[in-house]
């Protein structure tokens, strides 16, 4: 039996290689180009951030009532408090219808790798009547970093009875960056909470408890890589 076999000419066989080898020339031509218009992916991870030292002062953080943690992927910094609580009605004077807090924190980060902030989510027990309206305003500074002060705020108007959950975002103009071949920067964080109502008759919380409470605060952070 005789076995028929197909040559492929010579010069198409050339040809095709040739083309081949283009092609590919082209996909690592494609892939150079990529690796070095990219910059490196940082990772999200807790070592890309410490917190060296925290100091609190306010009447809405009194000494041992708040606590600090990191995510495990180094994108959130949670603030717990216990006594962050506004109180609204007779009997209540006009300091307690507005709490503040100021945390002033050393955060380490790895040189070329900085943060900025994102923004911020908020929550909290809250027992708002009609006309009522508690309000959270957190203002952020880095040191050093930049003049400007990035802020955020949220608002939560009655009737409400529950467990609050609000977020906000900073503007992309008043983000700010911390320094690129810095280790260190000083980060400060103003709050202010406070209840105001349109009702008179309104007279506070329900058996003792405050009527617009924060309980944790979390700020969210960004990561990026410096070039050069």
């Amino acid at each position: 039996m005789s076995h028929i076999q197909h040559h492929q000419p010579k010069h198409n066989r050339v040809m095709f290689l040739r083309n081949v080898g283009l092609l590919l020339l082209g996909q690592v031509a494609v892939a150079s180009s990529l690796s070095v218009t990219s910059p490196p992916r940082v990772l999200p991870r807790a070592s890309n951030i410490n917190i060296t030292s925290v100091a609190t002062q306010g009447n809405g953080c009194p000494l041992g009532s708040i606590s600090t943690s990191i995510s495990p992927d180094g994108t959130t910094l949670t603030f717990g408090f216990d006594e962050f609580k506004a109180y609204y009605g007779p009997g209540y004077t006009p300091a307690d219808k507005s709490k503040q807090c100021t945390i002033a924190m050393a955060v380490s980060y790895r040189s070329g790798q900085p943060f900025e902030l994102l923004g911020a989510t908020y929550r909290g027990p809250a027992q708002l009547g009609s006309g009522v309206t508690g309000t959270i305003y957190s203002s952020y500074v880095l040191t050093p970093a930049s003049d400007a002060v990035a802020s955020t705020q949220v608002n939560s108007t009655g009737p409400f009875m529950g467990v609050y959950t609000k977020s906000d975002t900073i503007a992309k103009s008043s983000r700010m960056l911390a320094p690129c071949q810095g280790t260190q920067v000083q980060l400060q964080i103003n709050t202010r909470v406070s209840v105001t109502s349109r009702n008179a008759s309104f007279s506070g919380g329900f058996d003792d408890e405050a009527p617009f409470s924060l309980g944790i605060h979390q700020l969210h952070l960004g990561w990026s890589q410096c070039g050069g």
